[in-house]
C-alpha cells in the first residue's frame, strides 16, 4: 500500500478504452512511462474496455513491458476482464470494481484516458 509522504509520489493512469483502431491507449501508456521515468510510482489501472490493452501488440505491448521492467504496478479490473472474456497475465493485478476507490485515493494523481 502506498502512502502520501512515504517514498516517491504515486500515479494511477486510468485507460478506460483500448482498440486497434484507437492509439489513445498508447498514448495513455506512453505518458505512464513519462511518468515513472520522473520518479513517480506509478500505477496502470485497466478498466471498462481498457482491459483489452492486455491483449494488444506494438506500442501498447512494448509500454505495459518497460513499465513493468521498471517495476510499475499493472492493476486490472476483474469485472472487465470477465465482460471481454479475457484471464490476467501472471504480470497482472487483479482487483475488484469495489476496490478501486481505495486504491485511486492512495495516490497523489490520477489521470484517466478514455
Amino acid at each position: 500500500m502506498l502512502r502520501r509522504g512515504e517514498g516517491p509520489r504515486a500515479a494511477a493512469v486510468v485507460v478506460r478504452s483500448a482498440s486497434e483502431r484507437s492509439r489513445r491507449a498508447g498514448e495513455a501508456l506512453r505518458g505512464a512511462v513519462g511518468l515513472a521515468a520522473g520518479g513517480l510510482a506509478v500505477r496502470v489501472v485497466l478498466v471498462e474496455d481498457g482491459a483489452g490493452a492486455l491483449a494488444l501488440a506494438g506500442e501498447v505491448h512494448k509500454a505495459l513491458a518497460t513499465l513493468r521492467t521498471l517495476g510499475h504496478e499493472i492493476i486490472v479490473e476483474a469485472e472487465s476482464l470477465a465482460a471481454h472474456g479475457l484471464a490476467a497475465p501472471a504480470f497482472a493485478r487483479v482487483l475488484g470494481r469495489d476496490e478501486l476507490p481505495d486504491l485511486l485515493a492512495e495516490c497523489d494523481v490520477v489521470e484517466t484516458w478514455r
